[in-house]
C-alpha cells in the first residue's frame, strides 16, 4: 500500500508540474492569497499568471471561455486539494457563476 501511495503522489506532482492552469492558479494565489469572483473574471485574471513563454491563445489545454474553465476547475480539483488549494464553484448569479479559490492552511 505504501508503494501505491507513493506512485499516486508522484503522478499528482507530475500533473501539477505539467498543467499550465494549475501553475497560473498557484502564481495568482502566491500574490493575492485568494480569489473570489465570477469564472469570467478568473479567466481574465489568470491570463496574466501563465508560465513564462506560454501563449494561451495557442495552447489547446488553456480554457477559451468560462464554461471550459469551470469544467477544467472541476477536473483539476483533486490535484489542487493535494497541494492544499480549495476551489468552490458556487451558485449562478446574474453576473455569472461565482468561484472562490483559496489556500487551505
Amino acid at each position: 500500500m505504501d508503494s501505491y501511495n507513493q506512485n499516486r503522489a508522484a503522478s499528482i506532482e507530475a500533473a501539477i508540474e505539467n498543467n499550465i492552469l494549475i501553475q497560473a492558479i498557484i502564481m495568482m494565489l502566491d500574490l493575492y492569497g485568494e480569489f473570489e469572483g465570477t469564472v469570467m473574471e478568473l479567466l481574465n485574471k489568470l491570463k496574466f499568471y501563465t508560465p513564462e513563454g506560454c501563449d494561451v491563445s495557442r495552447d489547446f489545454m488553456w480554457p477559451k471561455n468560462p464554461t471550459a474553465l469551470s469544467k477544467a476547475i472541476r477536473r483539476i480539483a483533486p490535484q489542487l486539494r493535494h497541494i492544499k488549494i480549495e476551489c468552490n464553484l458556487n451558485h449562478k448569479t446574474n453576473k455569472g457563476r461565482m468561484v472562490i479559490i483559496k489556500r487551505n492552511e
